[in-house]
């Protein structure tokens, strides 16, 4: 009998993933099989580029909030999916139970039920999985001086990626508001990823006359097997949890800057991020950017930080080619090419051809820009696939996502030209009612004008789609 025929009878994924103190160890179990690998692991945050950048020490507290960050993202990437030794993509093996077992210094703090709770809420909701904690006590950092030469008032930070959304929202941020102090926080895999990212925010501070300082975070996990565990590298690809990573990351610094807002621009249709077929799971359709997780992270960063603190989406009711428009009279319109949003972009190698053209990133980029009437400058030589002559793309497979967004477009208009447009998208998509009531609560008049912004992002979005189909040959 194969492995596949069985399956149907293993439990989902249950693992117990437990840090040394010195946090440089972690063992992974996997408690279904009895299975069981020990890493040395050096991935950590490093404190020298918040402390360079802003002359500060960071306080227990928000040490221990990194280090749990931290934590999650590599429980996450460590803890496969799907059971170990079986070849299945079965939608049932989706969630996971993780076991978290952490050491923290300010352990009073992170014991107390409603903390502990948020936490929890805000990880099962990124992830889908279900979360259990265990805390232990270590002792606090060595404290220096902290030496603050000026306190900083006015002051902007936001979260940077070097992809066609920041680049649009930021440049039009900071061409309608001056600030003393802009921040902008990238995070870096790999150098090719640093260099787009420094490239534009030394052309942002160049083209719009602003002082930007670029403070990159780099998230690196090099790690290697104990002797005795397992010599098998298992790796999750989803890794569903780099939203909080990059938010936890962007809010402790805004917060060391003096500013209690964290912002980034995400279009509307990216932030919802609708399933695009039925049966859609996984990275596509990822919550790092939904209302829903913004609202509840910020409610546990309101309380880690002790004062009210918010991450903003600057572009939440806005589609992708609004954000573009902006653009059009901007000093930098013809920098649009030096940002990337493929989904395999910085890990591409094809000469010259800094995105694919087929991912869903791609379509919605070369969408964007075509609605915006940018086109002329979305050169097609810098796409693997040109999507506007399909007959070149001789492997149909590859246009499996440009279908499902097809399937997604059609699927939409068909609900907005029922009489009751929103009762229809929302049995179609039951997750916009859920971000409803998450968002608005109980009022009605603040439930009844989220629905109208909804109903006019996507009506706006299928528009442009249309003049994007428009020009296909």
């Amino acid at each position: 009998m194969s492995a596949d025929s069985t399956v149907g009878d293993l439990k989902n994924p249950k693992y117990d993933i437990i840090f040394s103190k010195e946090f440089h160890c972690v063992q992974v179990k996997h408690l279904n099989s009895g299975i069981q690998r020990q890493f040395v692991q050096k991935f950590h945050f490093d404190n020298r580029n918040y402390e360079r950048a802003l002359f500060k020490n960071l306080p227990d507290r928000f040490i221990d909030l990194l280090e749990i960050a931290n934590s999650v993202f590599l429980a996450d990437r460590l803890s496969l999916r799907k059971p170990i030794g079986f070849k299945t993509n079965n939608y049932r093996y989706w969630k996971r139970e993780l076991i978290l077992n952490l050491y923290l210094r300010d352990i009073t703090f992170w014991q107390n039920p409603n903390v502990i709770e948020k936490l929890k809420q805000v990880l099962d909701y990124l992830t889908e999985d279900h979360w259990i904690i265990n805390l232990n006590s270590k002792p606090s950092s060595s404290k220096q001086l902290n030496f603050d030469f000026y306190h900083l008032k006015n002051t902007f930070t936001a979260l940077f990626s070097g992809g066609l959304d920041s680049f649009a929202g930021i440049t039009s941020h900071l061409s309608e508001n001056k600030y003393e102090h802009v921040y902008l926080l990238s995070v870096v895999t790999n150098k090719r990823m640093k260099g787009v990212q420094k490239s534009l925010t030394d052309t942002f501070a160049k083209k719009l006359n602003t002082k930007i300082f670029y403070v990159p975070i780099f998230l690196n996990l090099n790690q290697r097997s104990l002797p005795g565990s397992v010599p098998e590298h298992f790796e999750e690809k989803t890794q569903r949890s780099r939203g909080f990573l990059f938010t936890v990351y962007g809010s402790v610094f805004s917060m060391l800057a003096g500013s209690n807002i964290l912002g980034l621009f995400e279009n509307g249709i990216g932030a919802i991020n609708l399933p695009m077929v039925n049966f859609q799971i996984g990275t596509d359709n990822t919550r790092s950017v939904n209302p829903i997780f913004l609202i509840e992270i910020s409610k546990l960063l309101s309380e880690v930080f002790d004062t009210s603190f918010e991450i903003k989406n600057f572009a939440q009711w806005l589609t992708k080619a609004e954000l573009c428009k902006k653009l059009k009279n901007s000093p930098l319109r013809e920098d649009v090419n030096k940002t990337v949003s493929c989904d395999g972009s910085f890990s591409r190698r094809v000469r010259r051809k800094t995105q694919c053209g087929i991912c869903t990133s791609c379509l919605l980029r070369r969408q964007a820009l075509a609605a915006a009437e940018l086109n002329d400058i979305d050169l097609n030589d810098n796409y693997q696939f040109d999507i506007y002559r399909l007959s070149t793309i001789r492997e149909r497979k590859r246009l499996s996502q440009f279908k499902a967004m097809q399937y997604q477009i059609s699927k939409i208009k068909s609900c907005l030209d029922r009489k009751n447009a929103w009762f229809e998208l929302a049995k179609s998509f039951p997750n916009l009612e859920e971000m409803k009531l998450r968002v608005c609560g109980s009022s009605k008049n603040e439930q009844i004008l989220f629905q109208e912004k909804v109903l006019n992002l996507y009506s706006k979005y299928l528009n442009e789609w249309n003049k994007f189909k428009s020009l296909f040959h």
